[in-house]
């Protein structure tokens, strides 16, 4: 019981609220008296539920939540659905994710009858092509020759990204790709990404400068195969819930408090970060009918384990004057212990 008394503190350590709802005003507006602040959390600290969000966490970790995936979309479906139970505007908002296959992957780089062995990129196009090779550099934008069309381009490594040296001979027509090192005897390197449809493959760079030295003294045709390889689109959500406040006493501020709904592959994810979503679910409900100033806004978001996707999805959507009004976040993330309870405080 201890245990579930410490996470309901959790809950509500850090989010400074007044007796009158949420508190975001500047200095000018005056700051609630402590006694009333306290009082005030408490009363929010009563109304919740340590049972709620343990069973919130029990539910969400039956099934692994890794972005894109069923088991995504199941645990968007439950947050969405106890926001609208509480009273909340709510929107599910999707987004692409782009994940690597690489499944038995094998390259071939065949140049006048002989294997090089190549590496193959991450997320290269899988497909067969044999074309001219031509020797473009190392493809920098506005560098790379027309006479690339239809063709195979040899690049070095280095100065800008692989997917940005792929992009530039893609936009001017090429087949596929051969990207030699700039460094080193290893040819295990390159990135490829959503879109550019066509192999990519890496060898050494004494194999590059070798076929550089050749291709000064005629052509040479390359054949390219690559299996198993590719990007797929996949589809990531944010979920968003909105408590507006009384049209009397609107500050025309907001103030944020979120977590990620996503798990790593094959995790059950409970503390990280089913955890977080339980304190968000249950401060949203306790909050639902709270006398409010600002408005609250609840979001969960998804494809937090790639790179805080997610994030930078909601981030982006929001237009210049809506950004401004944000002038607080709270972020719910891995916020259980099995260090809670018992002697322990809650900010401990």
């Amino acid at each position: 019981m201890k245990r579930k008394k410490t996470m309901a503190a959790l809950l509500t350590a850090g989010l400074v609220l007044s007796v009158n709802g949420a508190y975001a005003k500047g200095p000018e507006a005056g700051v609630p008296n402590a006694n009333a602040a306290s009082a005030f959390d408490n009363k929010i600290i009563k109304k919740i539920s340590a049972d709620n969000m343990y069973n919130h966490i029990a539910y969400l970790s039956e099934v692994p939540r890794q972005a894109g995936t069923p088991g995504e979309l199941r645990g968007v479906q439950y947050i969405e659905s106890h926001f609208k139970q509480y009273g909340y505007e709510t929107e599910v908002q999707p987004f692409p994710i782009y994940t690597v296959v690489r499944n038995n992957v094998s390259g071939l780089l065949e140049i006048g009858g002989e294997n090089l062995k190549p590496y193959v990129f991450s997320g290269s196009y899988s497909g067969e092509v044999t074309a001219e090779l031509v020797d473009v550099g190392k493809a920098l934008a506005g560098k790379v020759p027309d006479s690339v069309k239809g063709k195979i381009a040899l690049i070095e490594r280095g100065d800008i990204t692989f997917v940005e040296k792929v992009q530039n001979v893609f936009d001017k027509g090429a087949v596929g790709v051969v990207m030699y090192n700039n460094t080193g005897s290893s040819n295990a390197f390159g990135q490829s990404t959503y879109g550019q449809n066509i192999p990519a493959v890496a060898i050494t760079r004494a194999q590059g400068l070798a076929l550089v030295e050749k291709l000064k003294n005629g052509t040479l045709t390359a054949q390219i195969k690559v299996t198993g390889s590719g990007v797929e689109e996949k589809t990531s959500y944010n979920v968003i819930a909105k408590m507006k406040p009384n049209k009397n006493k609107d500050t025309g501020q907001v103030v944020l408090i979120g977590a990620h709904h996503d798990s790593v592959q094959n995790g059950p994810g409970a503390n990280d970060d089913a955890s977080g979503v339980s304190a968000v679910l249950e401060l949203a409900r306790v909050m639902a009918n709270a006398p409010i100033d600002t408005e609250l806004r609840f979001v969960t978001f998804g494809s937090e384990e790639l790179g805080l996707l997610g994030s930078y999805h909601y981030a982006g959507t929001l237009s210049t004057d809506e950004a401004d009004r944000i002038v607080a976040h709270f972020q719910m993330d891995m916020i259980g212990s099995k260090d809670a309870g018992g002697d322990n405080k809650a900010n401990g």
